[in-house]
């Protein structure tokens, strides 16, 4: 999918598909809730978009590299990838 037909879907689609789910609608792989999910992705906006920053770096200097060449792949993260800044609450599990 390009970039225009993304632009379109989150533009026309997206919110639509968000307001008819169903909260207890289990995620493909992983362990967000739905509200999680919808929490993440709006994390990953804001960041995106420079209105929320992150000053820590958790990632180890030698492995940054490789990690962002992985970032500028198509390639998808794999089911229950750990994420450092997000709570164990977000993701259903008890803190």
């Amino acid at each position: 999918m390009d970039v225009q037909a993304k632009e379109q879907f989150l533009a026309t689609e997206f919110t639509a598909l968000l307001r008819n789910a169903d909260a207890e609608t289990k995620g493909a792989w992983g362990k967000l809730s739905l509200q999680g999910m919808v929490e993440h992705f709006s994390d990953a906006v804001r960041m995106a978009s420079g209105k929320q920053k992150i000053d820590n770096i958790l990632t180890p200097a030698e492995n940054i590299p490789k990690m962002q060449a992985f970032l500028l792949t198509d390639k998808p993260f794999r089911p229950n990838t750990a994420n450092a800044l997000m709570s164990r609450h977000r993701c259903g599990n008890q803190m």
